[in-house]
């Protein structure tokens, strides 16, 4: 299972940091527009941070008819802007129900994970953003639930 940035909405406040970050790293820009991550707003007043997930069977890499979308060694989604043509089929929600492929500045990009170390991670003030598979973030989440229960005062009857 491949990791991938997995964001805990409870957590996320929406201050977009995760984006500036990984505007500064990959862009050399503060513009939340040029990020790779994207804050998405799921209600009023609940946000939500989303990129590649990674997947095992990218169906992104198959929706190109260039071929110009390969996953990497690492698990990553390469795209080569040589082959591409912008055509759009990769950032369709059948090929990326995810929505992180977009277009910037006449080009295709997705999120790279930073080489294994996630800016947008790192930066994250709330501690919202995790780099992990989800069956990490899983038993995280069961450890986290358990210590909480112990740690809770018995209710009043």
């Amino acid at each position: 299972m491949r990791k991938a940035i997995l964001c805990e909405y409870e957590k996320c406040t929406g201050c977009q940091i995760c984006e500036l970050a990984c505007s500064i790293v990959k862009e050399k820009e503060i513009n939340p527009a040029l990020s790779r991550i994207h804050l998405t707003r799921l209600g009023p007043s609940v946000m939500m941070s989303i990129g590649c997930q990674f997947c095992e069977k990218p169906s992104c890499v198959d929706s190109c008819p260039k071929k110009a979308i390969r996953v990497t060694e690492k698990g990553t989604i390469e795209i080569d802007s040589d082959r591409c043509t912008l055509c759009g089929w990769c950032i369709q929600p059948a090929s990326c129900p995810f929505g992180a492929i977009a277009t910037f500045r006449s080009s295709i990009t997705v999120c790279d994970a930073c080489d294994g170390k996630p800016k947008c991670v790192e930066y994250c003030p709330t501690d919202a953003l995790h780099f992990a598979t989800r069956n990490e973030r899983a038993g995280h989440i069961r450890r986290d639930t358990i210590r909480n229960l112990l740690c809770q005062p018995p209710s009043a009857k």
